[in-house]
């Protein structure tokens, strides 16, 4: 039993540590409910066991524990509910539908109780057999709720930014979103004293104020104008008869954000985060850095990712694949902005259209205000306003300089200059300045840090990459594609981009013909020349599959008996600090690496080759013996290196920023 206390002025403290049940107490100042139920969560730290949410003033009948699990076993249901009476035992309408634009409408001119009786005009179940039998609805009054261990771990932490009501309305569609239904269990009943909304001026205020900042972060901001109005209308019909929650209610709408100095602090803890991303969520490796933190960050903030805004338009004879790039720029850009991820409705991609032009003083400046004006019309659409900038490519930091924003942090990923296919002398310009500009520079690579650290010392934070531990869990993927049962074993692998700047092609062709009894198997987009690939796939034992989305590539990985990382020999890849060594780690695989600096972490797990040869005397004998290690304690090396760590870790440090 965890107790959470929001800050109260009574004896609350001290009578839940004299409890008999001796209480985990947590106190804090009023944070809002969703950040007392998150904090105690994090307190009990347990991520396999049922959470059961309590309200102070509930009741809960004997049993009802019992029954709440029950159900939730038996019926695969998500979060279970019971059936809820009020203090003198008349039964308690706790079971909703989804808000609709028809349903706001509906109650505002049929009135609550007319319109429970049409389920198109209503969100509110009153059908009393409803709460007689098992019954799945879309949420449920959060007074008391039972979720399951899957449904915490798929649905993440509760967002804090409404700081009362709409949370729990938010986190229960959240999760059927994701496929975890709500059930009411009849067999489980409680006493609910009840809230205050309908007397309180303040409550009913921040209620409705809620109620539409829901409904703009899943349905937009075009959506939700017309449940804005609705709102409106359903106040200004009761204000006509003198109700006071009601004329609150307009009086809150007309400054929703700063009417509530609770509603305020909540967003002032809650920042909006705008990231330039270094890729481009449609056709880039969702796996990089950039979005794995900041989809993360989504869980409980909203978030604008711009996709890359690039650093050089291809060119035929320098670019590898040049039409196909330029195709792919356009079919991104013509999506416009989206919520690509189910469930995670903070977390809003745009891509912009921009002029290529990297290199003129003039075309930058033009480049900066056309993308500038896109982004903040996005903004406006996502619901972000003076965002956290994170920046990971350098040739942003003209369209930020246009941006208000609260703090800049650059994502040093990379040291983009040294990129052979862009102008050197200008991306070196941007990037010196985008490092005198930030407030704060992440880094991943330690040399990378210690070589800006004259011109970013004191602000520098080593934020190391993460891995998704579930999504890279072997025990998920024990069936291989069909196309990897084609290949005999044993397999020699590799999962990721195929960069000309990055891999060591010879190194694969080398490995590959001096083992003839293996295959090579590579998984992956390619970023070289078609007469590489040629090369590659003219081996008998080698074979290029191409490119899989990051959903299929766990189990593409777990059909490895060895995994391999063939880098070049160049100073990009001294200061890398590949994200594919703890996906491979955390499906228990063998490894063989070249050596860099970034892997002396890891050498009791990978096996790190000092040159060519030795590194295919190594892939053999992993293939003989197993490698460095064992699969547990390879999963074990990468344990605490999730991506939910390294988000909070993210924002634990942006957050404290003032910005300048």
């Amino acid at each position: 039993m965890v107790v959470v206390d929001n800050g109260s002025s009574d004896d609350s403290v001290s009578r839940a540590r004299a409890h008999m049940m001796h209480p985990l107490v947590i106190t804090q100042e009023n944070l809002g409910y969703a950040a007392g139920i998150n904090a105690g969560i994090a307190a009990a730290a347990n991520h396999d066991s049922y959470v059961m949410v309590l309200n102070p003033d509930v009741r809960l009948d004997a049993g009802s524990v019992k029954h709440l699990v029950d159900a939730a076993e038996h019926a695969g249901a998500g979060i279970t509910v019971p059936r809820m009476v009020d203090g003198a035992g008349l039964l308690l309408h706790s079971l909703r539908r989804e808000p609709t634009v028809l349903r706001v409408f509906g109650e505002a001119v049929l009135g609550g109780q007319r319109a429970a009786k049409h389920p198109a005009f209503s969100e509110l179940i009153s059908d009393p057999v409803a709460y007689s039998r098992p019954t799945v609805a879309d949420w449920a009054t959060g007074a008391v709720m039972l979720i399951s261990p899957s449904c915490r771990r798929d649905v993440g932490p509760w967002d804090e930014g409404y700081f009362l009501y709409s949370e729990e309305t938010d986190y229960a569609l959240r999760a059927r979103d994701l496929g975890h239904s709500l059930q009411l269990v009849p067999q489980a009943s409680a006493t609910h004293l009840g809230g205050e909304s309908d007397v309180s001026p303040r409550l009913a205020s921040l209620l409705a104020v809620n109620r539409i900042r829901l409904h703009r972060r899943r349905k937009g901001f075009l959506r939700a104008i017309p449940f804005t109005l609705g709102v409106a209308i359903s106040a200004a019909l009761r204000a006509a008869t003198g109700r006071k929650t009601s004329r609150a209610v307009l009086s809150a709408l007309a400054r929703p954000v700063s009417f509530d100095p609770d509603l305020r602090r909540a967003a002032d803890r809650n920042p909006d985060y705008l990231l330039f991303a270094g890729l481009d969520w449609w056709y880039h490796s969702r796996a990089h850095s950039d979005f794995q933190l900041l989809r993360r960050v989504a869980q409980t903030r909203d978030v604008l990712v711009v996709n890359s805004i690039g650093m050089r338009m291809p060119m035929p004879g320098r670019t590898a694949g040049t039409a196909r790039r330029i195709m792919r720029k356009i079919a991104s850009a013509t999506r416009l902005m989206r919520k690509p991820v189910p469930g995670l409705f903070g977390f809003n991609v745009f891509t912009p259209l921009l002029l290529p032009i990297y290199g003129s003083p003039t075309g930058r400046a033009l480049n900066s205000i056309l993308i500038g004006i896109q982004v903040r019309v996005a903004a406006a659409f996502a619901g972000v306003s003076a965002p956290i900038i994170i920046a990971t490519l350098p040739t942003a930091v003209d369209v930020i300089d246009r941006l208000p924003h609260r703090c800049l942090v650059y994502n040093r990923s990379d040291k983009h200059s040294e990129f052979v296919e862009a102008d050197q002398g200008v991306i070196r310009d941007l990037e010196e300045r985008m490092l005198r500009e930030s407030d704060l520079v992440v880094y991943s690579s330690h040399i990378l840090m210690e070589e800006d650290r004259p011109l970013a010392e004191g602000r520098q934070l080593f934020l190391d990459h993460g891995v998704d531990l579930d999504h890279f869990d072997p025990e998920r993927h024990r069936t291989e594609p069909d196309d990897m049962r084609r290949i005999p074993r044993p397999r020699v692998g590799f999962f990721g981009g195929l960069d000309d700047y990055l891999v060591d092609f010879e190194l694969i062709r080398a490995t590959a013909r001096e083992l003839s009894g293996a295959q090579v198997v590579l998984v992956g987009d390619k970023y070289c020349s078609e007469e590489e690939i040629e090369r590659m796939v003219a081996l008998p034992n080698l074979t290029w599959l191409g490119f899989r989305p990051y959903e299929q590539i766990p189990a593409y990985g777990t059909a490895f008996d060895v995994a391999i990382m063939p880098w070049a020999d160049n100073d990009w890849v001294r200061r890398a600090n590949p994200i594919k060594l703890k996906e491979y780690l955390a499906l228990g695989l063998p490894v063989v690496s070249v050596d860099f600096p970034e892997l002396s972490r890891y050498s009791d797990v990978v096996s790190i080759a000092a040159n060519r040869e030795d590194f295919i005397e190594k892939v053999a004998a992993a293939l003989e013996g197993g490698g460095r290690g064992t699969p547990s304690s390879r999963r074990a090396a990468v344990a605490d290196a999730s991506w939910d760590r390294r988000a909070r870790e993210l924002m634990t440090a942006v957050e404290t920023l003032g910005g300048r």
